[in-house]
């Protein structure tokens, strides 16, 4: 999804609401290991985030840092993690390179 102006808002908004709230509904409702929403993941919000990888070259510095939260808090979700864990932590232990990396 995105807008007109190629400011990326809707795109974000999408992974935040329906991707996001599938990971959570499958780490709590469902029981699944952190392997299985990791796997999700990178499948389901991580492919698209590097789909659009030509386009966020472009984006603000809000958009940006809203794709970041975006995975911190998939990664908080995946290793059922308090929100004050270290996002470097979070990045080793899981295995994910911060989006800067990629």
């Amino acid at each position: 999804m995105i807008d007109r102006q190629l400011k990326l808002n809707l795109h974000v908004k999408d992974l935040q609401t329906r991707r996001l709230n599938t990971a959570r509904h499958i780490s709590s409702k469902c029981g699944a290991i952190h392997q299985v929403i990791r796997t999700f993941y990178t499948a389901a919000i991580r492919s698209t985030i590097e789909y659009g990888a030509p386009i966020l070259i472009t984006a603000s510095q809000t958009v940006l840092k809203k794709v970041e939260i975006l995975q911190n808090k998939a990664m908080h979700t995946i290793a059922q993690a308090p929100i004050w864990t270290n996002k470097s932590t979070l990045h080793a232990e899981l295995n994910l390179p911060p989006l800067q990396v990629r």
